[in-house]
């Protein structure tokens, strides 16, 4: 028997060992997943902080490429000799364009202004209506309450009323009137319930009712607050571009003006050059060329001597030619510089009107592209 107990103290105490260890192994291992758990915690705010850089890197990667691209449209347009002028109508076309695009918006709005405050109308109609009825039902319900307290006091003098009769009539007409009085007043009861019931359940139907049609004008008088807003904000934008507009049409069309006066007295000038250059090197100076000849034929005496004083003159002529057309080559060249340094400069102030008028664009792209930064880490948190 002691050794049975022996026994079975043993393998108790085997149990309680076994126990203890896996206990010990389930906590270690709980531990190690607690430690993992915070592991993977640590990596995942890692990735999320090197997504968040990635992102930043990408934007302003965009930004340069985009500053890029502006920069070698720049140069292009700058380069581009014949498009200047077109540039520049390119660019009235597109503030055109966007001013019609914005007006095209606010008359839509405005359209959509005129409809809700019709809807916000109706609704103030249908509210009156309804606060009239209510008002019609609650002069009801007075109206019953006075008919009911008129039936309970008629009642009262009813039963108040004493006639003689005998004991036994009279205690007949007393059992007969208790029951027809009970029955009134219970059918009328049953009645004034019901029909207070009736009229309690229409008072909270058009409670609500009402609730709902002010919620419902409290929403359209912030939505006209907003369409308001944003219709006044279109017509600064609207002033703004149709200014901006103007003031270019005004720069271009000084510019063309001066561009043409100048290459129209640029041209006549260099017309005038030329041909005073040509006569002056195809008039051949006749004693010079004769003091010139009689000096080689004295010298020399040859045959040689004197064809190349014959030649001398027509030589001196064809070098004043190519001078002159030199000369002409380099003024067109220099011409074409400046017409290049005058396109530079209009394309210069079609860059500053171009930036006037889309920096609010860019500065809403701006704040949306940081919204929408702000909130990548929230929806991140939101999804683990």
């Amino acid at each position: 028997m002691t050794i049975r107990v022996q026994n079975l103290e043993e393998k108790d105490e085997k149990t309680v060992t076994m126990l203890r260890k896996s206990l010990d192994t389930i906590t270690m291992e709980r531990d190690a997943a607690f430690i993992s758990r915070e592991d993977m915690v640590a990596q995942l705010r890692l990735t999320k902080r090197r997504l968040q850089e990635a992102e930043e890197e990408q934007y302003k990667a965009e930004e340069d490429a985009a500053a890029l691209r502006a920069e070698i449209k720049l140069l292009q347009a700058s380069e581009d000799q014949s498009e200047s002028l077109g540039a520049v109508a390119e660019q009235l076309r597109v503030a055109e364009q966007h001013n019609n695009d914005l007006q095209k918006e606010l008359q839509e709005v405005m359209l959509r202004l005129q409809q809700e405050q019709q809807r916000v109308s109706m609704e103030r109609q249908r509210s009156a209506n309804i606060s009239a009825i209510n008002e019609d039902l609650q002069n009801e319900l007075v109206i019953l309450n006075t008919k009911l307290a008129e039936m309970e006091e008629s009642k009262k003098t009813r039963s108040s009323v004493t006639v003689p009769f005998t004991e036994s009539a009279l205690a007949d007409s007393a059992t007969s009137t208790g029951g027809l009085a009970s029955e009134t007043k219970l059918l009328s009861d049953e009645i004034a319930k019901e029909e207070k019931a009736a009229l309690e359940t229409k008072l909270r139907e058009l409670a609500d009712m009402v609730e709902r049609q002010e919620n419902g004008r409290q929403l359209l008088l912030a939505e006209i607050d907003k369409q308001s807003l944003e219709i006044e904000r279109l017509f600064v934008e609207n002033e703004g571009l149709r200014a901006s507009v103007k003031q270019t049409t005004e720069i271009a069309a000084r510019w063309e003006a001066q561009v043409q006066d100048c290459l129209l007295q640029n041209n006549a000038l260099r017309v005038l050059l030329n041909r005073l250059r040509l006569e002056q090197s195809s008039t051949i100076p006749f004693s010079e060329i004769g003091t010139s000849g009689a000096e080689v034929h004295v010298e020399d005496g040859g045959s040689d001597n004197k064809s190349a004083s014959e030649n001398w003159p027509a030589e001196r002529t064809k070098l004043k030619i190519e001078l002159a057309e030199a000369l002409g080559r380099s003024e067109e060249l220099s011409a074409q510089m400046a017409q290049q340094s005058a396109d530079l400069t209009r394309a210069v102030q079609a860059l500053t009107s171009l930036s006037s008028l889309y920096k609010p664009v860019l500065s809403s792209i701006e704040n949306r592209l940081m919204q929408i930064r702000q909130e990548a880490p929230d929806i991140i948190n939101a999804d683990i």
